[in-house]
């Protein structure tokens, strides 16, 4: 795509970039690689990803910023197949939102309470009243 760009004059600022491993391969926010001759999943961030997430000080309802940061250690939990790669993720979000104005103390509660879940019950879908009554 990059050479093609450059023949053909077009003036980008995108650039296109492969990386190759032949243990580990990234898709969105997930890597997958080999470890114990099984393959298991980990967060991936983007080097260039800003954590710039909703302001603690921003007009939002009180269940809204809770919900913010739970939403978070959650997915980091379902996507981290072992608990020491939940741990080094959430250890990470927990230092990122500080700068949106969120507690350490409340933060690390809050991946605490996310550990403690089990990650088989976070994978599958939360059945509710309204999708009984669809069926």
């Amino acid at each position: 795509c990059n050479s093609y760009a450059t023949k053909n004059s077009y003036n980008s600022s995108i650039k296109f970039t492969m990386e190759y491993s032949r243990s580990d391969v990234v898709f969105l926010d997930t890597k997958v690689k080999k470890h114990d001759g099984a393959l298991i999943t980990e967060l991936h961030c983007k080097p260039t990803a800003t954590h710039t997430y909703l302001h603690k000080l921003s007009d939002h309802p009180t269940h809204t910023l809770r919900a913010n940061p739970l939403s978070q250690f959650i997915r980091i939990r379902r996507i981290c197949h072992l608990l020491t790669d939940y741990r080094k993720h959430a250890t990470q979000f927990i230092n990122f939102y500080p700068n949106r104005g969120y507690s350490v103390k409340t933060l690390t509660k809050i991946a605490t309470e996310v550990e403690a879940r089990d990650r088989n019950t976070l994978l599958h879908k939360k059945v509710t009243e309204k999708d009984n009554d669809s069926t």
